[in-house]
């Protein structure tokens, strides 16, 4: 079955029970593909399909996704250029450049519940590490779990980093 969603995504579709593989897209984004349950006599309404805007040459992007809780997660950028600029980008420093030129940005900084959040890097030469942290040190993180999708230059599908219910994860990622 297929549906096409409206202007704002949204869309109608009716499905059996049964566990499905959605593919996504839409012009100027990266099509991909979800595994999605249906389970018997349930209704579902706001589900989320999040997709990445196509990659520009060169550049690749992260992006965090959540449910409800916890409600504030924050990306990080840290690491170094190879030609040795430091890198650091997060909700207070939204983009970090050197000479002109824009090294990484925070994208999208979502602070309601299920993101995304998303940090563009512009400079693939160099070393970088991204952490996620919750803002309001709930302590829920591994509870309600979080996914960071991993866009690469010539990748058709994201690397897709999920946290595992018993890994120890408290506050920071």
């Amino acid at each position: 079955d297929s549906a096409v969603t409206g202007q704002s995504g949204a869309f109608s579709i009716e499905l059996e029970a049964d566990t499905y593989d959605v593919m996504i897209s839409a012009d100027g984004y990266v099509a991909e593909e979800f595994e999605f349950e249906v389970e018997k006599d349930k209704n579902y309404s706001g589900e989320q399909f999040v997709i990445s805007p196509a990659l520009a040459e060169g550049t690749a992007r992260i992006v965090l996704e959540w449910g409800a809780e916890p409600r504030d997660l924050d990306s990080y950028l840290t690491g170094e250029t190879e030609s040795g600029t430091d890198v650091f980008v997060g909700f207070y420093r939204k983009t970090c450049s050197s000479g002109g030129e824009t090294i990484a940005e925070l994208d999208v900084d979502d602070t309601s519940g299920y993101g995304p959040e998303t940090i563009t890097l512009y400079d693939l030469n160099g070393v970088y590490r991204y952490v996620v942290v919750d803002y309001r040190l709930t302590e829920t993180l591994q509870e309600y779990g979080a996914t960071v999708k991993v866009y690469l230059p010539d990748q058709a599908q994201p690397e897709v980093i999920t946290v595992e219910p018993n890994a120890g994860i408290e506050n920071i990622w």
